[in-house]
């Protein structure tokens, strides 16, 4: 079976804004940590332990996020987020630039009809050649 991975463009002000996030949870541990007693220590961990979630969530769509094409299958993964999506049922892709929240690092998107009414926005790093891939597959189909 053939697979093809496109990695995800990446913004500098989506990856800014991610670093302040990280930065701003450990601020506000080292804050809350700082200001209690002996005995709320238990608040400080209970902070810390949603902090800590947040932050594996966030390096995970960090580091793990991409299209892959596998057969005739659209394989989207962002982080703990998995979606696919059957090739033969996109009706329609078109490059946009949105802030709307979506599987994607970039504001760069495409955004991909299918199965009738639902659409997705992506942000694969090379738009053109996932465009023309996806084209490929679902012209052989016809």
């Amino acid at each position: 079976m053939n697979t093809k991975r496109f990695a995800t463009k990446r913004d500098g002000l989506i990856m800014g804004l991610l670093v302040s996030a990280v930065l701003l949870c450990a601020y506000v541990f080292y804050d809350v940590q700082s200001k209690l007693s002996a005995e709320q220590t238990h608040i400080a961990w209970a902070v810390f332990a949603i902090i800590a979630i947040n932050l594996v969530l966030l390096i995970w769509c960090l580091v793990q996020t991409f299209y892959e094409i596998v057969g005739d299958e659209l394989k989207i993964v962002c982080g703990p987020y998995r979606k696919k999506i059957d090739i033969n049922t996109i009706s329609r892709m078109e490059r946009i630039h949105s802030a709307i929240k979506a599987p994607a690092l970039s504001f760069d998107r495409i955004k991909i009809d299918y199965e009738g009414n639902k659409s997705i926005m992506i942000s694969p790093d090379d738009k053109q050649g996932f465009i023309k891939t996806i084209e490929k597959l679902n012209t052989a189909k016809s």
